[in-house]
């Protein structure tokens, strides 16, 4: 019986003692929402090259946290960090805590989506009509070959139907005006004849009535 009461008398005394390490373990309040403004503070900014290959730039990092990516990217310490994704690609960053007394703690998460590339973009269709919606050089997501078509002959006839139209006859007949107005005076000359002809016929056929 005394065994068993010094093993429990033990096991109190370790529990007893243990606690305030346990809790000193865990983070505070405070703590927790100052590491969530640092993390918050993280910007996350892109450019593109010529093979449309994204280059992201991390900064405003601190000591206060690392982070993982989708693609098994980690980024520690301060100053800017630098990482390249293709086009499309959609990334998670997960901010974990460096602080000794919550390491790994998980902080916060941010996303960021990179835009796709238009394959249509450097088409005939998209520089003949640059303002269809399907022919920006960015898109959120890729489009395929029957919805562009669709969409652009839909856009083509709300949009151009009628110029469209007009636009033919004006090439019927912009050659046939053009000619007219190269060489107006001679068609001027023609008819001053023609009406100088008709005014002698008429003279003519009533001198032969008296």
């Amino acid at each position: 019986m005394k065994y068993r009461f010094f093993g429990f008398s033990v096991f109190f005394l370790f529990c007893v003692l243990s606690f305030p390490l346990v809790t000193s373990a865990k983070c505070s309040y405070e703590r927790t929402a100052e590491l969530a403004k640092l993390a918050g503070n993280v910007q996350f900014n892109y450019s593109y090259n010529e093979q449309k290959e994204f280059t992201v730039y991390i900064t405003n990092m601190t000591d206060d946290f690392y982070i993982t990516d989708d693609y098994g990217n980690d980024f520690d310490g301060t100053g800017d960090k630098t990482v390249s994704y293709s086009s499309g690609s959609s990334i998670s960053y997960i901010f974990y805590s460096k602080d000794s007394n919550c390491p790994n703690e998980l902080i916060i998460r941010k996303y960021l989506n990179i835009p796709v590339y238009n394959h249509y973009y450097d088409s005939t269709d998209c520089k003949t009509y640059p303002d269809f919606k399907y022919c920006k050089m960015w898109m959120n997501s890729d489009v395929n070959f029957n919805d562009f078509s669709r969409e652009l002959k839909k856009y083509i006839s709300d949009n151009y139907g009628v110029k469209e139209t007009e636009n033919k006859k004006t090439a019927l007949l912009g050659p046939i005006v053009n000619f007219v107005l190269n060489n107006i005076v001679y068609f001027a000359l023609g008819f001053g004849l023609i009406v100088l002809f008709i005014i002698l016929r008429i003279i003519i056929r009533r001198k032969r009535r008296l």
